[in-house]
């Protein structure tokens, strides 16, 4: 009598572990939102509890980007442009990493934002002429970060807080420095008299100041 021999079928499950470090994650290791691991896994993170909007602050000295002639004739104006470039950054204690601050306040922190300028001068005298300068301005807003504590599938906030900024690139502040041609001194030798502070508000730039010297 022949016996037909049935094949038995294994099936096999593999189950991959993995451990996780309790010790605090670097900037890249932080996150919002937790990651997809096991249950039994601690660790420390970091998350943004809070944004605040600062208002424009200034960075650097002034950068002269152009000089002018001396007006030939009274009533010239003189017109130019200023183009330059510089990026949206993060300043203070940030614990979090860049894409999820990007992604809190709508713009990519580390992108260079290119920013062109067309300006002209008021009416100047005979033998006036202009200096034209800029200084790198953004938009701040301050970023409250707090610490937590991810334990067996529960988190656990700590007593532990951090402060910093996400700075956006915008339109520079303009300073126009206004000259009389004094045939006795050289180009830098030469000082200002007067002086006009220009800033970009609602789509056009705006004086905001003007001193004389």
């Amino acid at each position: 009598m022949l016996k037909k021999v049935l094949p038995v079928m294994f099936t096999l499950s593999l189950v991959a572990t993995g451990v996780v470090s309790a010790n605090e994650p670097t900037q890249s290791q932080s996150h919002t939102k937790l990651p997809q691991v096991q249950s039994n896994a601690t660790y420390y993170y970091w998350k943004i509890i809070g944004t605040e909007n600062l208002g424009k602050v200034t960075k650097g000295d002034w950068i002269v980007d152009y000089i002018g002639y001396p007006a030939k004739g009274a009533g010239e104006v003189d017109s130019f442009s200023i183009s330059t470039s510089y990026s949206h950054s993060v300043s203070g204690s940030i614990q979090v990493g860049n894409d999820i601050i990007s992604a809190t306040v709508g713009y990519e922190i580390g992108d260079e934002v290119q920013l062109t300028v067309q300006k002209a001068s008021r009416p100047l005298a005979k033998g006036e002429y202009v200096k034209a300068s800029y200084r790198k301005t953004y938009l701040r807003t301050l970023i409250d970060q707090q610490q937590y504590f991810y334990d067996l599938g529960n988190t656990y906030p700590q007593n532990k807080y951090a402060k910093g900024y996400a700075d956006e690139a915008i339109k520079p502040e303009i300073k126009l420095d206004y000259y009389k041609t004094n045939a006795s001194l050289t180009p830098e030798e030469e000082k200002p008299y007067f002086t006009q502070i220009f800033e970009y508000v609602n789509g056009e730039y705006v004086k905001v100041s003007e001193q004389i010297h």
